[in-house]
């Protein structure tokens, strides 16, 4: 909850949003450091449907990637990996 009021407090004090952008097909990880100047993630491709539950893009992309049937998986990975980092900086 410190880290939540820092950043509100970042924010009010500047108006500015400092935004990350994260990709199901990057290769490395976000670290504490990084995540820690951030306000907003925008994780690319990933679709918040009404129940509040995550999609990977509804349509394959064949043409940009290098297996569509993985993608799903490699964009799971990645979030985990950002829920993790998020724990560290809150837990």
């Amino acid at each position: 909850m410190k880290l939540v009021a820092f950043k509100r407090r970042l924010y009010r004090a500047t108006n500015k949003l400092l935004v990350g952008y994260v990709s199901s097909w990057g290769t490395k990880a976000m670290t504490v450091q990084q995540v820690s100047y951030l306000t907003h993630i925008i994780f690319a491709f990933i679709e918040m449907r009404a129940d509040g539950s995550l999609v990977v893009g509804l349509a394959p992309d064949p043409l940009n990637s290098d297996n569509v049937q993985q993608d799903p998986e490699k964009a799971l990975y990645w979030i985990n990996q950002l829920k993790n980092v998020m724990n560290k900086m809150t837990g």
